[in-house]
């Protein structure tokens, strides 16, 4: 299990105990250089920073609770930890970490209402469900709405619950999940705009492009089911293996034990009915106070059929947001559902990959493909509402032959500080096969898990332009493949491992969604 594993979705309300619980479990292994390890708490720190930014407290609670566990407790256990080429970054490591734990404390009052509230809303959901089943009146939609495909984008951006219960299915309502990224990546953009941003998209309706995306993706995705390797690849892999257990936390960050009191609301009487706009939901009315005991009138009057407010203009929604800061509001009022599981079970982030950085990157590597050299890239996004955007594709200083490539230590040095000052999170790598078939060879698995053992959903992209298939997106099988290349000690560049089926197809099934219209930006840092 990965440092980043087992993240709950935002739309899931837990408890404090349960989120330290779940930061505590990832395994740690002391055959995975130590460098790799600080890199990975830095990675870490950014998720909880970008999860703050996002007003998604639960998560960067986690995120940084984990930070905290891998710098106190497990960094010390490692054999390189004492020597002395660690000191400085050890020393800034613990510094951070220092300025960073106060936050914990802050957030706990936070999440216990959240939770507190969330049990609240469940009971109160339960009961009206039964009312429901009773015939009661509430049977029919206020306003006498009926929730339409063309309807819920307006409802989405506009009038969605503050609270992050709203959630998109990215494989299967597409169109929707794409029309969402790409307004929620030009929010950002619209505080961060940058002229090196790819702009091949640019000339095109917005509007237009992103209604048409799903519609490709699909054509696309359909397209790969009908190819062999790909099919017969993920035929290979049907697991179902047991969640790993979780671990006891072993240091003093443990919450009180007044946070853990919750009463019961089972034994309570039912509440009096709210008003319609409370049961509707759509968060744009504050909550009303609790209404008199009083004959409920027919829902027919019209005077309870006020029109709601007007729908803001679209420039509403993509005006520059505030300053990230902890006491901003939420950026987004819903959250990409997690569409893919590991072979254990645990939930998989959605990523969405820019449907031409495949092409981009071929004519960046060009060059070398001529030569019949390999190629890397990294592939850097940022993280929104439960999903992973791919916005960067990195091209590190690195050594090439026909069968390798390698970042250099420099390039690695850089690469990292600038994925540092960007909040940038490394989702995974992309190369090139120049002469071999697409495929994950011995060494290219070795670099996965070091990709996935920072980010569970972490992808390896092959392209092998002189084969059929020319291209594929996989990940690491968890379990058996990360657990058993992260054990394994052999060094050669096509070593066998006895182990089957260690990798799959991360695309179909799976948690990549290609998706034309997304933007990203080609940074070249080789010399």
């Amino acid at each position: 299990m990965s440092s980043s594993q087992r993240q709950a979705g935002p739309a899931e309300s837990r408890s404090v105990e349960e989120i330290v619980r779940d930061a505590s479990n990832f395994e740690f292994s002391i055959h995975r250089p130590f460098r790799q390890w600080i890199r990975a708490g830095r990675q870490l720190l950014t998720e909880a920073t970008l999860c703050e930014n996002d007003d998604s407290v639960q998560l960067a609670y986690l995120y940084l609770y984990r930070y905290a566990e891998l710098v106190l407790e497990k960094l010390p256990q490692h054999p390189d930890y004492r020597k002395p080429e660690y000191k400085d970054e050890l020393a800034q490591t613990r510094r951070t970490l220092s300025q960073s734990l106060p936050k914990l404390e802050k957030w706990k009052p936070r999440i216990a209402q959240e939770h507190e509230q969330h049990m609240r809303a469940q009971e109160q959901a339960a009961i009206q469900r039964q009312e429901s089943r009773n015939g009661s009146i509430y049977d029919t939609p206020p306003y006498g709405r009926t929730e339409q495909p063309t309807d819920r984008m307006s409802d989405l951006s506009i009038s969605s619950p503050r609270s992050p219960n709203y959630t998109v299915d990215p494989v299967k309502d597409q169109q929707l999940a794409m029309e969402v990224a790409y307004r929620e990546i030009e929010r950002r953009n619209a505080s961060n705009s940058n002229p090196r941003r790819d702009r091949s998209h640019a000339d095109e309706d917005p509007t237009r492009a992103i209604r048409e995306a799903g519609q490709r993706i699909s054509r696309r995705t359909d397209s790969r089911d009908d190819r062999g390797s790909q099919s017969d690849l993920r035929q290979q892999v049907k697991y179902s293996y047991p969640a790993i257990p979780a671990k006891p936390t072993r240091y003093d960050l443990n919450p009180s034990p007044e946070s853990q009191s919750r009463p019961s609301y089972r034994d309570a009487p039912p509440p009096p009915r709210p008003a319609k706009e409370a049961i509707y939901g759509d968060g744009m009315y504050d909550r009303p106070a609790r209404p008199a005991k009083e004959p409920i009138p027919d829902r027919r009057d019209s005077s309870l059929t006020t029109a709601p407010p007007p729908i803001p203009t679209k420039q509403t929604i993509v005006s520059t947001p505030p300053a990230p800061t902890s006491t901003a509001p939420p950026s987004s009022r819903y959250t990409f559902q997690s569409s893919a599981r590991t072979e254990s079970g645990a939930p998989l982030r959605t990523i969405f990959l820019p449907s031409g950085l495949r092409r981009t990157f071929l004519s960046v590597a060009q060059a070398n493909t001529s030569r019949n050299l390999e190629t890397c890239g990294i592939l850097c996004g940022t993280l929104l509402s439960n999903a992973l955007f791919i916005t960067h594709l990195m091209i590190p200083e690195q050594t090439s032959t026909s069968d390798t490539c390698d970042t250099t230590e420099a390039g690695d040095a850089a690469l990292f500080e600038r994925c540092d000052r960007g909040q940038l999170i490394v989702c995974g790598w992309i190369h090139t096969h120049p002469s071999q078939t697409c495929f994950l060879s011995s060494r290219d698995l070795h670099t996965c898990s070091g990709y996935q053992v920072m980010l569970p959903e972490a992808i390896a992209i092959v392209c092998a332009p002189r084969h059929d298939p020319d291209w594929g997106i996989f990940r690491l099988t968890d379990p058996p493949g990360l657990r058993h290349v992260l054990d394994c000690r052999q060094t050669g560049l096509f070593h066998p491992h006895d182990e089957p089926d260690l990798y799959t197809d991360a695309l179909r099934p799976g948690h990549v969604v290609e998706g034309d219209g997304l933007e990203f930006e080609v940074v070249d840092m080789r010399p």
